[in-house]
């Protein structure tokens, strides 16, 4: 992926918090994705 694609990607998953997407959310992620947002526990 390009630098380009990375900055997308990452713009992408930051947006779909911002409008609480979960749905978007979890399509920006694998099944087995562990998210660690600090200082709270991670999800499973």
């Amino acid at each position: 992926m390009t630098m380009q694609g990375r900055k997308g990607a990452v713009r992408e998953f930051c947006s779909a918090w911002e409008q609480l997407d979960l749905d978007k959310i979890l399509a920006l992620m694998s099944e087995d994705a562990v998210y660690h947002n600090m200082p709270l526990a991670p999800l499973k």
